[in-house]
């Protein structure tokens, strides 16, 4: 695993404390990672967001965060390579007695809303909505984190 950080963003000023680790279509065992959590995208996709998909725009990212670490809010497109993002997905890999803090938000009109903490729990959302990891307090907490792209906004 290597550390996280923001592209451009000068280590001491990162918008997160972490460590990543990577996964391809390529690496022995994982190609059902992929076929599955395509599957479930697409499922959702279908089901609430209706945007055009194309496919995996990068590898899969495994974060690991432990007491400390955290990611400020942020949006998941941008950019460049970034700008075909249309969905982010996490799935919770931990249990939820692993860790304490560590709770994925997503800033709602009122109030940051958290979700669930329950081992495999998959998380999709549009990737221009603000989310955050809060700092996780005590334990280990991973996750499994994946973009699905399509063409550029009109």
């Amino acid at each position: 695993m290597e550390s996280g950080h923001v592209e451009g963003e000068d280590e001491k000023h990162s918008n997160r404390q972490c460590q990543v680790g990577w996964i391809v279509p390529t690496t022995p065992g994982a190609e059902w990672i992929f076929d599955k959590t395509k599957f479930l995208v697409n499922e959702a996709n279908q089901k609430h967001y209706h945007t055009d998909l194309f496919g995996f725009t990068e590898r899969l990212q495994i974060t690991k965060y432990v007491e400390g670490n955290f990611q400020n809010w942020h949006m998941d497109m941008g950019h460049g390579r970034y700008s075909v993002r249309k969905l982010t997905f996490s799935i919770q890999l931990s249990a939820p007695e692993d860790y304490e803090g560590g709770e994925f938000e997503v800033l709602s009109y009122y109030d940051p809303q958290s979700f669930p903490k329950s081992q495999g729990t998959m998380i999709i959302l549009p990737t221009y909505v603000v989310h955050r990891i809060k700092p996780v307090t005590s334990g280990i907490r991973y996750s499994l984190i994946g973009w699905i792209g399509g063409p550029h906004y009109r």
